[in-house]
C-alpha cells in the first residue's frame, strides 16, 4: 500500500482533521516537518552529514560564498581537469598559506578555505591560493529540506528510517499546542473571574452581610436593656400590688370596727327610743292626771319619771353619737386605705404600660433584628452564587489544567520516543 502524505499520517495519529478543536491547519503541519527533519540533521554527528549533504552552485573562490550558519561538509576547487579537495585553516594563518617559504603554504593541488570575517559582518568562505586558471569553488554542505506536509509522502535525500521521526516531532508539537491550548482556556476561565468583576461584587456582598449582622447585634443588643427595664417595671408592679393588698386587707378589719360602732348605735338608739317612750308615757299620765284633779302628788311624780327616762334618753342619744363618731373615723379610714389601694393599682397600671411600651420597643427592636437576620441570609444567598460561580470556573480552569498536564505527559513520551529512535540511528549509522 502506497503510503499517505505527512499530514494525513499526523492526523491519523491525532484523530481529528484540520481546523478541528485543536486549530490544526496546512501550515502548522509544512512548519512542523520542516523543523522536524531541521532538527534532526542538526543533531547529526559530523561523520554522518554525509547523508543530508549536497553541492551548492559554484562560486568565485577570490570573492567567497556566504555562509552564515551553513555546516559544510567537503570544499573543492576546480583545477581545469579534476576537483581539487581543500584543506580547512583557521583564518589566522591564512597569511602563512600564502607564503611559498612557509610550511602551511597552499597550493593549486592543496587548495586551504578558511572563513573570512573581515570584509563583511556576515561569514564568508574563501578559497586560496588565488589561481588564474582555478576559478571554481565548490562546496557541499548539510541541505535542510522544505516539506510540504499535504502533499509529500517522502523526503528527496532523506533516510527513510528516518521519515516516522518527522511525523513523531510533529506529535510533540500537537501535544504543545494542546498543552498551550489548554492552558489558554483555564487563563480564561480564570480572567472571567477576574474580569467579570465577581470577586470585588464577593467582597463587596461579604461587607454587606456584615454590616447587616452588626445592625442585628446592635439591635439584639438594645432588646436586652429594654427587656431589662421591663422587668424593674414589672418587679415595682409587684410590690406596689402587695402594699395596695395590705391596704385593702386593712379595709374588712376597719369596717368590722366601723359596724361595731354602728350595731352600738343602733343599741343605743333603740335604749333611747325606749326612755322616750316611757317619758311619753309619763307625760301622758302626769297630763291626766292633774288635769283632772284626781292625783296631783302622782301627777308630779309621772313628771319626775318622765323627766329621768327623757335625760336616760339622751345619755343613750349621748353614746350613740359618739359611737356614729367612731363608725364615721373607722369609715373614714377604710375610705383612705381604699384611696391608698386605688392610687398603689393606679401606679402599678403605670408600671404595666411602662413595661407594656417597652416590650412593645423589644418587639420592634426584635422584629428589625430578623428584617436585618433577613437581609444578611439574602446577601449569603448571593454570596453563594457568586462562590459556585467562581468554583464551576475554577473546576473547569482545573480540567483544562489537568489536560494541559496530560498533554504534556503524553508530549514528554512522544520526546523521549524521537530522542531515543534519532540516537538509535545515530548509533547504528556510525558503525557502519
Amino acid at each position: 500500500m502506497a503510503l499517505q502524505t505527512f499530514e494525513i499520517r499526523i492526523l491519523d495519529k491525532v484523530g481529528e482533521a484540520l481546523a478541528g478543536n485543536l486549530g490544526l491547519d496546512t501550515e502548522m503541519l509544512d512548519d512542523w516537518t520542516t523543523e522536524a527533519a531541521q532538527v534532526i540533521i542538526s543533531k547529526m554527528p559530523a561523520p554522518l552529514w554525509r547523508l543530508f549533504a549536497k553541492e551548492d552552485a559554484t562560486f568565485a573562490p577570490t570573492t567567497g560564498l556566504v555562509i552564515e550558519s551553513h555546516k559544510i561538509v567537503d570544499v573543492f576547487r576546480y583545477d581545469g581537469t579534476i576537483d581539487q579537495p581543500c584543506r580547512k585553516i583557521p583564518e589566522n594563518l591564512r597569511g602563512r598559506a600564502l607564503d611559498s617559504e612557509d610550511i602551511n603554504y597552499a597550493t593549486s593541488t592543496d587548495p586551504n578555505w578558511y572563513v573570512d570575517y573581515s570584509a563583511t559582518a556576515t561569514p564568508t568562505l574563501k578559497i586560496i591560493p588565488v589561481s588564474a586558471t582555478s576559478t571554481l569553488g565548490k562546496v557541499i554542505r548539510l541541505s535542510f529540506p522544505t516539506i510540504d506536509a499535504s502533499t509529500d509522502i517522502a523526503v528527496n535525500g532523506f533516510p527513510d528510517d528516518l521519515e516516522p521521526l518527522l511525523v513523531l516531532y510533529a506529535l510533540v508539537q500537537v501535544k504543545v499546542r494542546e498543552m498551550g491550548l489548554s492552558r489558554r482556556d483555564a487563563q480564561t476561565e480564570i480572567e472571567a473571574i477576574t474580569d467579570s468583576g465577581i470577586l470585588v461584587d464577593l467582597a463587596t456582598t461579604f461587607t454587606d452581610i456584615e454590616t447587616s449582622l452588626d445592625a442585628s447585634k446592635t439591635e439584639t443588643d438594645k432588646i436586652s436593656a429594654i427587656l431589662d427595664l421591663a422587668n424593674i417595671e414589672f418587679d415595682k408592679m409587684s410590690t406596689i400590688i402587695d402594699l395596695g393588698n395590705v391596704e385593702i386587707d386593712k379595709v374588712p378589719a376597719i369596717l368590722d370596727e366601723a359596724n361595731t360602732a354602728i350595731d352600738l348605735v343602733s343599741t343605743t338608739v333603740t335604749e333611747a327610743n325606749t326612755e322616750f317612750d316611757l317619758m311619753k308615757t309619763h307625760t301622758a299620765t302626769a297630763v291626766t292626771t292633774i288635769s283632772t284633779g284626781e292625783d296631783i302628788e302622782k301627777g308630779n311624780s309621772e313628771l319626775g319619771m318622765a323627766q329621768t327616762a327623757g335625760a336616760t334618753g339622751d345619755k343613750y342619744l349621748g353614746e350613740g353619737a359618739m359611737d356614729l363618731q367612731k363608725a364615721a373615723a373607722f369609715m373614714g379610714e377604710a375610705t383612705k386605705r381604699l384611696e391608698n389601694a386605688l392610687a398603689y393599682i393606679g401606679e402599678s397600671s403605670a408600671r404595666n404600660s411602662t413595661g407594656a411600651a417597652y416590650i412593645d420597643e423589644a418587639v420592634a427592636r426584635s422584629n428589625a433584628s430578623q428584617s436585618f437576620l433577613s437581609e444578611a441570609s439574602a446577601r449569603i444567598g448571593k454570596g453563594q452564587l457568586y462562590i459556585r460561580e467562581c468554583g464551576v470556573r475554577l473546576g473547569t480552569s482545573q480540567g483544562y489544567l489537568g489536560q494541559s498536564a496530560q498533554a504534556k505527559g503524553e508530549g514528554d513520551t512522544l520526546e523521549t520516543k524521537f530522542d531515543r529512535d534519532l540516537k538509535d540511528f545515530i548509533a547504528i549509522n556510525l558503525a557502519v
